[in-house]
């Protein structure tokens, strides 16, 4: 889902090291408040929500107004996109800093015009099927906007990560989640800390996932430091396994001692969403949404 892990060891280090209230610990709270600003987001307060990782990869081109109707269509309840602008300011939705992965074209996102951008084929390297076939290929696939794909998907819950850093996107992707009335039913992400800082001040009812530091102070807590530690946010995205991380249900029950909403990521394997839904966790991001509404529903636990 996210590109945090570089130099995980020395994160880790930092936040085992100092957990002191310029890392969001507050040794005089004397409750949390943490969720308060966010009482009507049902991504705080629903569990269990499943979320299609940028619209259901495994299924559908990724990041597509196609991928989003199919993870749609097979109950999904969250929508994971990545924005970028592009040369001439409009929001668009790309995980890569560049085109050139999932479409027939080259270039970096923020150098190209959305004229450009909509000239390309976003369908032509999807394949389900390890390059024998490529479904979508020359079938009219197109880069989407974000503005777009929040007014298709009004009932749609969304996690939003805001991938482009300089020059700032932040007040544009505020602005287009306000239109679209839709502020509390996203969530906003970043792997850089400074983003999501930036967001919170300009928005500080307006939810957002832990920062990289910040979620790896989460693994470094003692019992000792969670008694008065307050987060920043309520919102923890958390991955199953990556690099040193391995999660563990005991982090799980940590997090939610300390308040947070846990969601793991990016959970493919069926028999890893079994472990994950009987941990307790909150949410579970997959690139194959089919089978994560399967395992839910066996489990009992897929929201309505």
């Amino acid at each position: 889902m996210r590109s945090w892990f570089v130099g995980v060891p020395l994160l880790l280090a930092a936040c085992a090291a100092s957990p002191s209230s310029d890392d969001g610990v507050d040794t005089d709270a004397d409750t949390d408040t943490t969720t308060e600003p966010f009482a009507n987001n049902p991504l705080v307060h629903e569990a269990m929500l499943s979320s299609a990782h940028r619209g259901g990869s495994l299924l559908a081109p990724e990041e597509t107004m196609e991928a989003f109707q199919n993870a749609v269509s097979l109950g999904a309840d969250v929508l994971e996109i990545d924005v970028w602008s592009t040369l001439d300011g409009v929001i668009v939705l790309n995980h890569d800093p560049v085109v050139d992965r999932t479409t027939d074209g080259t270039g970096n996102v923020v150098g190209l015009t959305w004229a450009q951008l909509q000239a390309l084929d976003a369908g032509y390297t999807f394949t389900p099927d390890d390059g024998a076939t490529f479904p979508y290929r020359g079938v009219g696939v197109k880069i989407a906007r974000l503005d777009e794909v929040l007014a298709a998907f009004p009932d749609s819950l969304f996690s939003i990560e805001i991938k482009q850093q300089s020059p700032s996107i932040i007040q544009p992707v505020l602005d287009l989640i306000n239109a679209a009335h839709m502020h509390d039913r996203v969530v906003v992400g970043a792997f850089d800390d400074s983003v999501l800082t930036q967001v919170r001040e300009a928005d500080p009812t307006l939810l957002t996932t832990l920062g990289t530091t910040e979620g790896f102070q989460i693994y470094s807590l003692t019992p000792a430091d969670e008694a008065g530690y307050v987060p920043p946010a309520p919102f923890f995205a958390a991955p199953l396994e990556y690099g040193p991380i391995t999660l563990a249900q005991a982090d799980i029950e940590k997090a939610h001692r300390l308040g947070l909403t846990l969601h793991v990521w990016t959970v493919n394997d069926a028999a890893d969403m079994d472990t994950v839904i009987s941990w307790g966790a909150d949410g579970i991001i997959s690139d194959d949404p089919a089978t994560l509404q399967t395992k839910l529903e066996a489990a009992g636990v897929a929201v309505e």
